[in-house]
């Protein structure tokens, strides 16, 4: 089920919410306290979330670092191009 979230922006036009449409399942084996906020998902969710986030800002940092790489050979320049690319594209991702 997907569900959509809009909000009325200063335009007064409806827009979505960054990142709706969001998607959601729903199972009746799943106990009821992992649907509350304080459920035991959450913390899990949270740092898996973290850990990702820190893996792919690392990865990031360091393609799209300059130091130690010679920018006159052509493959090392387009690594540093592609990896800025890839921040800019996933930034809002990232920072949902």
């Amino acid at each position: 089920m997907n569900i959509s979230v809009l909000f009325r922006d200063d335009k007064e036009k409806m827009v979505p919410l960054r990142g709706s449409p969001y998607k959601a399942s729903f199972s009746s084996a799943t106990p009821a306290n992992h649907n509350t906020l304080t459920g035991p998902l959450l913390p899990k969710y949270v740092t898996k979330v973290i850990e990702q986030s820190q893996s792919w800002m690392k990865e990031s940092s360091t393609a799209a670092n300059t130091k130690d790489k010679d920018l006159t050979e052509i493959k090392s320049l387009l690594g540093v191009v592609d990896a800025v690319n890839t921040v800019h594209v996933k930034q809002d991702a990232m920072m949902l």
